[in-house]
């Protein structure tokens, strides 16, 4: 039976879990401000794309396209757990 007691992440803070069959996350969560931080570079990504669509320039739009999928991709694995 999996347990409900809460876990500390790397940081020392509290992460509750929902038990489960299968815990993947090995109870990893995502802390208040690191996810205002994660949704700040989402921003910027964003702000990076549309710069370069505006100027034109197919580098710096290739490049923040990329950051911005790299940005997904890290919240991806805390948006599931």
């Amino acid at each position: 039976m999996p347990s409900t007691i809460p876990d500390l992440d790397a940081a020392g803070v509290i992460c509750p879990r929902r038990p489960r069959a299968t815990d993947r996350n090995h109870g990893a969560c995502l802390r208040p401000l690191d996810r205002w931080g994660w949704i700040l570079f989402l921003v910027c990504a964003l702000l990076f794309v549309a710069a370069g669509v505006r100027d034109g320039d197919a580098l710096i739009t290739t490049g923040s396209v990329l950051f911005l999928v790299a940005c997904v991709f890290f919240l991806v694995p805390h948006r599931r757990g």
